[in-house]
């Protein structure tokens, strides 16, 4: 995985932009001064799966970090879609109740 915090448009062309930061990570969304998080397969950039739309920086960068502003519209998406998908199969308050 790579992030880019140069490009974040949607199809970054220099791979120099590109920051590895290994097979496996921990991340924390943000609103600022994050990167795009890439996966590079057949020299094609796609975003990581359920990361398209979002900044995000290292977990270890967010600790350190004093003026962090997650973007919490992440997991109100992530809670909307665990929502819906419990709908499909019967409804929600029932479930939980």
């Amino acid at each position: 995985m790579y992030l880019n915090f140069d490009d974040i448009s949607n199809d970054p062309q220099v791979k120099q932009e590109l920051v590895h930061v290994g097979r496996t990570g921990s991340f924390v969304p943000v609103k600022t001064r994050g990167g795009m998080l890439w996966r590079i397969k057949d020299d094609k950039h796609y975003a990581v799966t359920g990361t398209k739309g979002y900044l995000w920086i290292e977990r270890e960068m967010a600790a350190n970090r004093e003026d962090l502003d997650i973007d919490m519209d992440y997991f109100e998406h992530l809670r909307t879609e665990a929502l819906e998908a419990i709908d499909f199969y019967g409804d929600f308050e029932k479930f939980v109740s």
